[in-house]
């Protein structure tokens, strides 16, 4: 009996003795399992950028700097109307009802050069809306004009964004370069 017992126990400590030195002798990971792993690593990676679309963003990033800008063109221009006993600036006031006219500088035809809206005539030049005695728009109320984050097209004689007021007495300012959705803002004083 205690002879049986030694040689089961003898038989069970050699078979584990193998199996423990095939478990011993593999260490590491083998060139198929590198392979599946480093296969599963590419298609995360691969979703997560996918997903990401950075080229979008930077779209979105864009707009919303217009989305900024145009707010900031129509709020100097109300703090002019507010300084100016509740009347537009001249300029503004003569301007037509519901028709378009380019922000810039340029002495040319600002005709057609809007994606968004369809304006009309010679650009206008919002810099020098007099807002009331000796004051106009810049530097008084905003520093500079903005002028459309993508610089290879505007500039400083065609900005990027229109104006027009409405026959309501409404201020509308918008981008010609939205990429993502049309971006205009629409304010009235009062």
């Amino acid at each position: 009996m205690f002879s049986d017992f030694f040689l089961y126990s003898l038989y069970n400590y050699v078979i584990v003795r193998k199996y423990m030195d095939i478990v011993d002798r593999k260490k590491g990971i083998s060139g198929i399992e590198f392979f599946v792993l480093f296969g599963m690593i590419a298609i995360v990676a691969a979703f997560i950028l996918l997903l990401s679309n950075p080229a979008k963003r930077i779209m979105e990033i864009r707009d919303m700097e217009r989305l900024n800008e145009v707010n900031a063109i129509v709020d100097a221009i109300l703090e002019c109307q507010f300084d100016n006993s509740g009347k537009l600036p001249i300029e503004l006031e003569e301007a037509p009802d519901d028709e378009y006219l380019m922000i810039g500088s340029s002495a040319g035809d600002c005709v057609n050069s809007c994606f968004a809206r369809d304006v009309k005539g010679a650009c206008f030049d919002i810099a020098k809306l007099s807002c009331g005695g000796a004051k106009t728009l810049v530097p008084s109320f905003i520093a500079t004009i903005p002028i459309d984050p993508l610089g290879d097209i505007w500039n400083g004689e065609m900005t990027g964004y229109y104006i027009g007021k409405t026959a309501l007495g409404q201020i509308k300012v918008g981008s010609c370069g939205s990429e993502i959705e049309p971006i205009e803002t629409v304010k009235k004083y009062k």
